[in-house]
């Protein structure tokens, strides 16, 4: 690696990358611990510590098993030739900005998508839809195929499958069979599962992010992850998860439980069981499409499974769910239109 070439402007915009991604930490990585507070199986403040450590050892495990994401976002989803190093700085400067937004407003929205989308803004603005094609201008080629998989898998298996495991444990009578303690300490080890899950699958798009930028200033020469970028993005991720996120906590158990955001009651209609469900599913899913290199939303799919989970047995909140879809839709409409937006006037 060539460390001359880094300029302090290329500096910055690197600095902007992990700023990102200690805000997908704060912002989006507490809803991998959302189904184990729902079921009263984790107090917040544990369920920040479950969060920040799984996060760390997560991303990490990219040195052992592989961190094929991270190239799918960095050269699959805009073409590197067609972009700048600068305008790079604008689309993370984007998802920050809506990542404290997301936080403010207590909106669980995928750092994901945020992340396509303001790819999708920086990549439009400079070069038009040709841009978001890959070399060699076939769609199937493209990273974007990737991400339509990974939002399949997470909103339509995820919660199909939360619901057909809730159903089966409900008509079985394994639900009640099985002791209460012995379902919430199962949870422990299944939320652990999801929280490493989103450090390896969402961590490392922000490693794809880094790596594209060190690859356009000329610092490597071919676009490949270096274990230090990673080891990197593994500790400020981690840092920025245990700068908080409980509003977005708040959000999801009040759509599974049917409590108004920032209500304390103890009552949990979202039972230890749905959360081993919601975990079984989305942590499978998300560990098989990082691996495979597909960037799916850990926000999606455990919402969806917990969504999925809790009708099962019963209803989940209508209007909780309603937000939370309408803040899906929004982060895509608004971190294109920022980041084009910025892109077109700034550069």
């Amino acid at each position: 690696m060539d460390w001359s070439v880094l300029t302090p402007s290329i500096l910055g915009v690197l600095t902007v990358v992990l700023l990102a991604e200690a805000s997908n930490g704060w912002s989006d990585a507490p809803v991998g611990t959302s189904a184990a507070v729902a079921s009263g199986v984790l107090t917040g403040p544990q369920a920040l510590w479950v969060t920040s450590v799984g996060n760390f050892v997560g991303l990490l495990a990219a040195l052992f098993v592989g961190a094929a994401v991270a190239k799918t976002i960095g050269t699959g989803i805009v073409r590197p030739d067609a972009i700048t190093i600068n305008s790079i700085g604008v689309g993370m400067g984007t998802t920050i900005i809506w990542a404290f937004l997301a936080l403010w407003l207590g909106l669980p929205v995928s750092k994901t998508h945020s992340l396509l989308a303001a790819l999708a803004g920086i990549g439009y603005a400079q070069g038009g839809l040709d841009a978001l094609l890959p070399a060699s201008g076939n769609w199937r080629d493209s990273g974007w195929i990737a991400a339509g998989q990974g939002m399949f898998l997470a909103i339509v298996c995820g919660s199909a499958g939360a619901w057909f495991i809730s159903r089966v444990l409900i008509t079985t009578g394994l639900h009640e069979v099985v002791p209460d303690r012995a379902w919430r300490m199962l949870q422990i080890l299944t939320v652990c599962g999801v929280a490493s899950g989103h450090g390896f699958n969402d961590g490392l798009k922000y490693v794809g992010i880094f790596t594209l930028v060190l690859f356009k200033a000329g610092a490597i020469t071919v676009f490949h992850v270096m274990p230090w970028v990673i080891v990197l993005c593994a500790f400020v991720m981690a840092f920025g998860t245990l700068i908080g996120g409980w509003r977005i906590h708040r959000r999801l158990d009040g759509m599974v439980n049917h409590q108004p955001v920032g209500s304390e009651s103890k009552k949990k209609a979202f039972r230890p069981h749905m959360g081993v469900s919601t975990e079984l599913v989305s942590g499978f899913l998300i560990w098989q499409t990082g691996w495979l290199g597909i960037p799916m939303s850990t926000n999606h799919g455990v919402v969806s499974a917990m969504a999925g989970a809790k009708s099962a047995s019963g209803k989940v909140h209508i209007s909780s769910l309603v937000r939370i879809i309408w803040g899906w839709i929004i982060t895509y409409v608004f971190c294109f239109w920022v980041a084009s937006t910025l892109t077109l006037w700034l550069l």
